[in-house]
């Protein structure tokens, strides 16, 4: 797992034309095998981790200074409820439960695909 790297809001704005944004741990069991590559801070220290879902596209998710387009609370809280069913709610062995979780993963990078 490569290390995140410091980056800035401009440097990513200028680097990826769509970007969303969603609240801090909405997200956590969907993007529960995913690594954020880059992370922001500021003045109060850490603000926003920051996914590449393609080469065009990135997910910032933080308590601060998040940017981009807010994605659908319904939609975020749907995606979200079903794969935390199946990371910690289900009897499903081990690989059978991250193997839907990563169905989730990728119903929601089509999701993102469509807006």
């Amino acid at each position: 797992m490569a290390q995140k790297q410091l980056t800035t809001r401009p440097k990513m704005q200028k680097a990826f034309s769509r970007i969303f944004q969603v609240g801090y741990c909405r997200l956590q069991s969907v993007l529960f095998e995913q690594s954020p590559r880059f992370y922001t801070q500021g003045q109060l220290g850490w603000n926003n981790d920051i996914y590449v879902l393609d080469c065009d596209t990135i997910l910032v998710t933080g308590y601060r200074s998040t940017f981009g387009t807010p994605l659908d609370p319904k939609k975020v809280s749907e995606f979200e409820g079903r794969a935390h069913q199946q990371l910690w709610e289900s009897t499903e062995p081990y690989q059978t439960r991250y193997a839907k979780t990563r169905e989730i993963y990728n119903e929601f990078l089509n999701y993102i695909k469509t807006l």
